[in-house]
């Protein structure tokens, strides 16, 4: 028996009934529409003639069709394993652990199909000149085969191969991918497409302009020209003469353009997606005919990839591939107004700053572009057009009204409508429209009003009434679509045949009725905006009950064709919300983070309320939206808590699991960033029950959850396992905000476990992390208004402010943590190591006490939780202690509660302050019993630098109770954990026993090795009061030339103990720039070698 079996995705028919081998197989196959555990047919297919292999490696130039393979990688339920069978005989078995094992088997071949979990694949690796070649994943649907960049063998696992078959095996997926996310290069068919690559027609009443069309010649001498005016101004059609007139095929004419080509885009508003806007630069600069056929297609990989990749990368892609084009090229993007995306702009401003020598940017705009212009002005590399060059002239007007628009007007009559129209274009096309029917022309010219009357009056009285009624129809009813051809115009309009609405337009644009072709085959066609806008406020005063039918009718056809996008906008439109809401169903990529959230969001948002709460997927996906293009932090779970119980209601309702898993894991995140974390990690928990084991979009939320609830408990250990565990998942996913929190938590164990170096390193790069993925920022991190979220760089700021007061840099930890509060108040400072008491306490060591006090009764004025409170309490007590008053400290320790708090590190310092005040009481052994229980602890967890700052209370204790000798040993113990971190703070906030100690210290062989830390202590402590008389070495007249900003960089990853490749790769420079720098640095510190220097940066306060 055979059943209809494609095993492969692109596998040809002719192959399929030629070459039949077949196997049984019994599993589980919801995925292909059968339920239950049932027995099922596939077919493996071999080719004797492709051999081993299955497939011809190829050099990249051409897509190729998957070709069947010998191989097949089978999923097996029964074991749990992946089967690699070879002509239907296991020849191997794979667990899904099995990568290095799997990584060698991909290196030997080069193609093999797939049938995994969640799908099935044709994977094909294709070979390249200049290397490895890369795998490729491929599905044929509806006689369409869809393709998906996997990389090099290295990244293709089985949790990639599972992920890109449960993409391709979504019919939502594929026809998003076909009609909305495959590379624009390759939508062969995609008649809209193809018509904003082309350059646009011009209009039969086109004036030449001799003038600008001269000043457009120097194009070739400048990297980017903006024409930039207002609407009706002529942009488009002065550009795109100009490109009509210079794009002469190569061959035909000898000139100054032989060689180089001219691509065009229209944009449009859809565009602000990066990864969309960049594949449609692409696609314009093939059309065009670059002599690369090949042209972008490593960045198409890259910008289709399953795994993300930062934007910046994906241009160095593609400014690379600029390399191999060795013609002048110049790319003209219409409508650039349209594009607001910040992310965006930013990516073209890089390749602005890195455009070739031979591409020139041309950007028609009705605004002026935000983009570095006054720099480019500057440097004479900018060509400009505005508003007051594109308007008519008199001699253009006078060509345009009598000759174009045959109105037998005098100079006189034509210079006062140029007057009056201040010489724009459309409104001129307005007039001419409107005086051709006119009588008395003088008259007509004399009481002709302004813009307002252009389209008010104009318009709807004298053009739209001197025009046939079928014709008036016509225009009304189709004014709802912003482009069309005959074919939705008959739908739109109910006329019986496409030839009726072909002849409809034809005799619209026969009458200049702003009716421009967007085709060279007359098909389709768009109003100008104007008249459109005009056309539609008449429709809705006069036949408002049609609008919906005539939106409706749109969204049909516009679904029948697979355009969603377009069909849900019109089926909103139309008022129609249970037709939307299936299209959404359908528009809604499943199961992934990839969903562009600003489109759904602002979908999803005009649904009413019974339509969303009836649909659990769709409020679930409604809130998803609203938290990720909205602002973070305590109300966000306020704005989507109600979305969140529809979803939560409706999968009660289905008994669906997984449904409740993800609404559950979905709030005790929000209620995390609301300071609720007990109730968090309960719910986190509880939620991780619910979710299948496979689950990849919402188990990475719980583990991480659950990471900072062990982390809070002071587990460093398991801690860093499940949040490494939930930032693979986030990676994985494409979730950038999992991947900045999980960065951050991370962070938190290194900073907690005593590696303030790992920790910097991972704080920043939580900053590094949201600038490269611009794409993911874009979709997951922009607000509706267009500003970037940067609530998770925010608390990055914070711990970063917190490492520099560690390292005594009091300045810069003043500068972070006002960055990081730049924003407003942040809840997770609680959580965080440093806790709300970092304020207070840089301002304390700043002697700044009022401010201190001032800072935490604005805190408290707040509606603020009890932990919130109680660790506000102790933060009080720090300051009252620090000046001296030891009653109100007393009264806090009086009233201190008896249970600990949820998060580790506020319960330590509580006892912490508890010991300084017993300390300061003449009470050093009840201090010492005090910090007994807490260095139990944190050494038993590797807390490091908690058992530091034991260990030094304890030093002061033991002088306290005049044990010197004890408390010099306690505190060398202490020099010895401290000196590698360049702890400087936690020494300098225990006061002047610490000092004294220091002194005493730098005097024993003991500490001989510790000298040079001991003496940047003691340099500390006297520039913390002024004191100059501190015993410290002068760094030598020699070192009259200082280290460059880039040596110190370098000198500090020396310290680090960084090799030179690691500085190269941190730095981002070569290495021979790295060793050129060591040399320097050895050379003006006199030493001779490596550990030597550090040693002498570190002696001279250099480090």
């Amino acid at each position: 028996m055979m059943l209809p079996i494609e095993l492969m995705g692109g596998i040809a028919e002719a192959a399929i009934h030629s070459l039949p081998t077949v196997f049984q197989l019994s599993g589980t196959c919801r995925e292909y529409g059968v339920s239950g555990s049932t027995s099922w047919y596939c077919c493996v297919l071999y080719c004797s003639v492709l051999g081993d292999s299955g497939c011809v490696p190829h050099h990249g130039r051409k897509s190729i069709m998957p070709t069947p393979s010998r191989y097949a990688l089978i999923w097996s339920e029964m074991q749990h394993k992946y089967e690699l069978q070879l002509q239907r005989q296991r020849v191997d078995c794979f667990s899904p652990g099995d990568a290095l094992a799997f990584s060698r088997w991909l290196e030997e071949h080069t193609s093999f199909a797939f049938l995994g979990k969640s799908g099935r694949l044709s994977v094909i690796k294709e070979a390249r000149q200049r290397g490895t070649g890369y795998w490729y994943a491929y599905r044929k649907q509806n006689q369409r085969t869809h393709k998906r960049y996997l990389g090099p063998s290295t990244r293709v696992t089985f949790a990639v191969l599972e992920e890109e078959a449960r993409r391709l095996s979504s019919a939502s997926f594929l026809v998003q991918q076909s009609e909305r996310k495959a590379p624009p290069s390759e939508r062969g068919e995609d008649v809209i497409l193809s018509l904003r690559l082309a350059i646009p027609r011009l209009p039969s009443f086109f004036v030449e302009r001799a003038r600008l069309q001269s000043v457009l010649d120097a194009i070739l001498s400048f990297p980017l020209t903006v024409v930039s005016a207002s609407a009706g101004s002529g942009k488009t059609t002065l550009l795109s003469s100009w490109a009509l007139a210079s794009s002469v095929p190569q061959g035909q004419v000898k000139s100054k353009w032989a060689e180089r080509m001219v691509a065009w885009l229209s944009l449009d508003a859809l565009d602000n997606d990066p990864v969309r806007f960049w594949s449609l630069i692409i696609a314009a600069l093939r059309r065009r005919g670059t002599c690369v056929p090949s042209f972008g297609e490593k960045t198409l990989a890259l910008l289709h990839s399953s795994q993300p990749h930062s934007l910046l990368t994906m241009m160095a892609s593609l400014l690379d591939e600029f390399q191999e084009i060795d013609q002048k090229l110049i790319l003209i993007l219409d409508d650039y107004h349209v594009i607001k995306e910040q992310a965006l702009v930013e990516t073209l401003h890089f390749f602005l700053d890195h455009l070739p020598a031979d591409l020139h940017l041309v950007l028609a705009s009705r605004t002026e572009p935000q983009l570095p212009l006054s720099r480019f002005r500057v440097r004479g590399q900018l060509l400009e057009i505005g508003s007051s060059d594109l308007r008519f002239t008199r001699e253009e007007a006078t060509s345009f009204l009598v000759h174009h628009m045959n109105l037998p007007l005098t100079e006189d009559e034509v210079a006062q409508l140029s007057a009056r129209t201040e010489g724009w274009i459309a409104g001129l096309h307005l007039a001419a429209l409107a005086l051709r029917k006119q009588q008395d022309l003088s008259g007509a010219v004399s009481t002709f009003a302004g813009y307002s009357r252009f389209v008010l009056d104009y318009v709807q009285q004298e053009i739209l009434a001197r025009i046939p009624v079928s014709l008036q129809h016509f225009l009304l009813q189709t004014s709802i679509l912003s482009r069309m051809n005959a074919a939705i115009c008959q739908a739109v309009t109910g006329a019986n045949r496409v030839q009726e609405s072909q002849q409809m337009l034809e005799e619209l644009e026969q009458a200049n009725l702003f009716l421009a072709p967007l085709d060279s085959e007359r098909q389709w066609y768009r109003y100008h905006d104007l008249f459109r806008e005009v056309l539609l406020a008449r429709l809705h005063l006069t036949n408002p009950d049609l609008v919906p039918f005539l939106h409706q009718r749109a969204a049909r056809w516009y679904e029948a064709q697979g355009l969603l996008e377009e069909a849900i906008a019109h089926a909103l439109e139309a008022g129609d919300a249970a037709f939307a809401a299936l299209l959404l169903e359908r528009f809604i990529v499943p199961q992934s983070w990839c969903n562009e959230y600003h489109i759904l969001h602002s979908f999803l948002a005009r649904l009413p309320q019974e339509v969303l709460a009836a649909r659990p997927d769709l409020s679930l996906s409604y809130g998803i939206a609203r938290v990720l293009t909205g602002e973070r932090g305590p109300r966000a779970l306020e704005r989507v808590e109600e979305s969140l119980q529809w979803a939560e209601r409706g999968y009660r309702e289905t008994f669906n699991q997984a449904g409740l898993g993800a609404v559950w894991i979905s709030r005790a995140a929000l209620l995390a960033q609301r300071g609720e974390f007990a109730r968090a990690f309960a719910l986190a928990r509880e939620a991780l029950n619910r979710l299948p084991e496979q689950d990849r979009m919402w188990r990475g939320h719980g583990l991480v959850v659950i990471g900072i609830e062990l982390l809070c408990s002071g587990r460093l250990d398991q801690a860093e396992q499940f949040l490494r565990q939930g930032l693979a998942l986030y990676e994985a996913s494409g979730t950038l905000p999992g991947m900045l929190i999980a960065t951050v938590m991370l962070g938190e164990v290194a900073l907690s476990g005593g590696d303030l170096h790992a920790a910097e390193h991972t704080f920043r790069r939580v900053l590094a992390l949201s600038d490269e993925q611009q794409t993911l920022r874009q979709s997951q991190l922009t607000s509706q208004i267009g500003t970037h979220e940067r609530y998770y760089e925010r608390l990055a700021l914070y711990d970063l402010a917190q490492l520099a007061y560690d390292w005594n840099k009091l300045e810069q930890a003043e500068q972070l943590l006002q960055e990081a509060q730049a924003d407003g108040w942040l809840v997770w400072p609680h959580l965080l190591t440093p806790g709300n008491l970092l304020h207070a306490r840089l301002l304390v060591a700043t002697r700044r006490f009022q401010g201190a006090q001032d800072f935490l009764n604005e805190l408290a004025s707040h509606n603020q939780p009890p932990e919130i409170l109680r660790e506000i309490a102790w933060c009080r007590a720090f300051v009252a202690l620090s000046r001296g008053d030891l009653a109100a400290t007393e009264q806090w320790a009086a009233s201190l509660p008896q249970t600990r708090p949820l998060p580790l590190p506020r319960w330590e310092e509580e006892m912490l302050l508890l010991a300084r005040l017993r300390i300061a009481q003449s009470q050093p052994y009840e201090a010492l019993n005090v910090l007994i229980g807490v260095k139990r602890e944190a050494n038993g967890e590797r807390r490091k630098r908690s058992a530091l700052q034991i260990i030094l209370l304890e030093a002061v204790a033991l002088e306290a109770s005049g044990d010197r000798i004890q408390a010099k040993e306690t505190l060398m113990q202490a020099c010895r954990q401290a000196h590698l971190q360049g702890y400087l703070r936690l020494f300098l906030d225990e006061g002047p026993v610490i000092e004294t100690l220091l002194k005493a210290l730098v005097r024993d062989r003991k500490a001989a090795g510790l000298s040079s830390f001991l003496r940047t202590l003691l340099r500390a402590f006297a520039d913390a009061h002024g004191d100059a008389s501190t015993p410290q070495s002068q760094p030598p007249s020699w070192l009259a030339e200082p280290l460059t900003p880039q040596e110190q960089r370098v000198l500090q990853l020396l310290a680090a103990g960084s090799s030179n490749q690691e500085i190269a790769n941190h730095l981002i420079v070569s290495l021979t720039t790295v060793k050129k720098h060591v040399a320097n640095i050895l050379a003006k510190l006199g030493a001779q070698n490596r550990t030597q220097a550090v040693a002498l940066a570190r002696e001279y306060a250099l480090l």
